[in-house]
């Protein structure tokens, strides 16, 4: 290697001053189980005949097969979900057409309503227009009794 190519004091002091010490790595290694630890976390793992038995009590890639031969493929539950869909917007479009149809009643109830409603002012109108002229023919009637008598 070229001198200009290795690395300065300051950088190895830097590199040094990174490393951990021995109080640090004895505190790391203080953490780490012993091998007795280790020992009793070994004797708690299954052995090589228990995992056997337990792969003997699982399905084979046959019956694996066999099992998803029975499962329904995507294309059905595109099916299904399809016709599911087709027959909310069909049930969605009769709640709709039932809705429109009573507001529809509705309107042409209110429509009659607001007719009524501006008769009834008319008549109110000519009522108190027909009032009016009898108190001033009566008004009259009377003013001309007066003079008569």
């Amino acid at each position: 290697a070229r001198l200009s190519e290795m690395p300065t004091k300051a950088e190895l002091d830097a590199r040094l001053s990174e490393m951990p010490t021995k109080a640090e790595l004895d505190a790391r290694l203080s953490e780490m189980p012993t091998k007795a630890e280790l020992d009793a976390r070994l004797s708690e793992m299954p052995t090589k005949a228990e995992l056997d038995a337990r792969l003997s009590e699982m399905p084979t890639k046959a019956e694996l097969d066999a099992r998803l031969s029975d499962v329904p493929t995507n294309k059905v539950l595109e099916n299904s979900l399809r016709n599911l869909e087709n027959s909310l917007l069909e049930e969605l479009d009769i709640v709709q057409e039932k809705a429109n149809n009573h507001f529809e009643k509705l309107e042409r109830r209110m429509d009659s309503l607001e007719l009524t409603v501006n008769m009834i002012k008319v008549e109110y109108s000519s009522i108190n227009l027909l009032v009016r002229k009898y108190t001033e023919l009566d008004a009259r009637v009377t003013g001309l009794e007066q003079k008569i008598s």
